[in-house]
């Protein structure tokens, strides 16, 4: 892909097990970062819920270039699953594709 360095990353854990389209775990990057390699874990959870105790999730990766978070605004996307959160998983790549 190619990407402004300025443009947002979120990278973002959805329990695969729903449809909601809350995250369950987040990390924002810039994409001047990539490519990375990082593990999202408890200390990224948000509002409560724990990724350590999510059986399965998707991997999304959602690219912004004027930094706000969801689809509707995204230029790139990328997406895996569904994983089983693990510390031992191997890392995953994900490639990022036009959002059409």
């Amino acid at each position: 892909a190619h990407l402004a360095p300025s443009d947002t990353v979120f990278v973002l854990a959805r329990n695969a097990a729903s449809d909601s389209r809350m995250p369950i775990a987040v990390q924002r990057l810039q994409a001047g970062q990539l490519p990375v390699t990082l593990r999202l874990d408890d200390s990224n959870s948000m509002a409560g819920q724990k990724l350590s105790a999510t059986e399965s999730v998707m991997v999304v990766v959602q690219v912004s270039p004027d930094g706000r978070p969801g689809e509707a605004g995204a230029t790139w996307l990328g997406q895996l699953g569904p994983l089983t959160p693990s510390a031992d998983l191997e890392p995953q790549e994900i490639l990022l594709q036009p959002r059409g």
